[in-house]
């Protein structure tokens, strides 16, 4: 293959890039996860961060002190460590490089995966209730040595989702137990995509079709339920927390062609310790979500082990173990903005290290905290 060929592949892939788009289908993660929450190793069931409430459990609502609580907006760029590895070596070998030496620069792009995306979530919470708005878009390219037709190829996949969602929740006459619901309503789309790299006719036929069919207007649209319950023990240093969550009650079915059909219901539990003074705290927590394996996923991709350290309501640690990878982050509050940097892996197959991704998240938060 010449370098002008491979070059217009990926620019036919850069047209595509945004319009026809899935990687991992949702199984027991959220479809938006709070990125100091995934620092913190994902697992947020029995306390989140702002936003994170809402599609962590809502039962946690009541605990927050004040009766407003949050208004804010949340901003995230996602960036895979494969691909930021990749673009770091083509600047330090130079353009020249490239030029001289098309063949490399080729295998180079082929063997890393390209991993990019957004995501923003708005937010206002109170203690007995909240409503947010929200969307995530991750696209995924990454070579195949055999695609469906036994060929080499290059893959595109990606996740997107929006929608909005409100919660109620209150404290029951046991000051300990406190239970939450959420209704959402979703808009979705998960696909994959195949681009045979010895065809070129399969891609002018199919770049003549974009955006007709499949496109990020055709999301899938569904409305779902969530029920949650937190054990909040409180004293004086050390609190004990434990969580209960039911994601999609009943199923969430979608309308609209397309994947996904629905998603399954899952039961999700959490247990978690707070070390605590007046002005600092360390959580340590633990979550196995889809309990009954409606996804039959392995364990370690369905356990979550996470700490957070919060130092004077300033500065906030997090690390972890996300679906059995390191995850690592820190989050810090300048009165008018909030700055955090989150790294984690996440697996796409059902073994661990098969099909991984290196993912950084950078975040910038504006808001009230009341």
């Amino acid at each position: 293959m010449n370098f002008r060929k491979f070059a217009s592949i990926f620019y036919f892939l850069a047209i595509v890039f945004y319009s026809e788009i899935s990687y991992a289908e949702k199984t027991n993660n959220s479809v938006y996860e709070d990125p100091f929450d995934i620092a913190s190793g994902g697992a947020a069931l029995t306390r989140a961060t702002q936003s994170g409430i809402l599609f962590q459990n809502p039962a946690q609502l009541p605990y927050g002190g004040k009766f407003l609580r949050w208004l804010g907006l949340r901003t995230t760029l996602i960036l895979g460590k494969e691909s930021v590895d990749l673009a770091q070596s083509m600047v330090k070998s130079g353009s020249s490089s490239t030029e001289s030496n098309p063949s490399a620069f080729i295998d180079r792009v082929l063997n890393n995966p390209i991993h990019a995306g957004s995501a923003t979530a708005i937010s206002f919470l109170t203690n007995n209730g909240g409503i947010g708005l929200f969307y995530r878009v991750e696209p995924d390219i990454v070579a195949e040595r055999y695609t469906k037709t036994g060929l080499p190829g290059i893959a595109l996949t990606s996740e997107a989702y929006a929608g909005g969602l409100a919660s109620l929740a209150f404290r029951t006459p046991f000051r300990w137990l406190s239970l939450g619901v959420t209704g959402k309503y979703l808009l979705v789309s998960e696909k994959y995509l195949t681009v045979d790299l010895s065809d070129m006719s399969s891609i002018d036929n199919l770049a003549k079709n974009n955006g007709q069919e499949e496109s990020l207007a055709a999301l899938k649209t569904g409305i779902g339920f969530d029920a949650g319950m937190l054990l909040f023990f409180q004293g004086p240093w050390v609190d004990i927390r434990i969580a209960a969550k039911v994601d999609d009650f009943g199923d969430t079915k979608f309308s609209g062609g397309g994947t996904p059909e629905s998603f399954k219901q899952t039961l999700h539990g959490g247990a978690a310790l707070t070390f605590h003074n007046d002005n600092d705290a360390i959580h340590l927590e633990v979550n196995e979500r889809d309990i009954l394996q409606a996804y039959g996923e392995p364990t370690f991709k369905r356990t979550y082990l996470g700490a957070k350290i919060l130092l004077r309501g300033y500065l906030g640690l997090g690390a972890g173990l996300y679906q059995g990878f390191p995850s690592y982050g820190a989050e810090i509050d300048l009165i008018i903005m909030r700055l955090t940097a989150t790294y984690y892996r996440r697996e796409l197959s059902n073994g661990p290290g098969l099909n991984s991704r290196g993912i950084y998240q950078l975040s910038l938060t504006s808001g009230f905290d009341f």
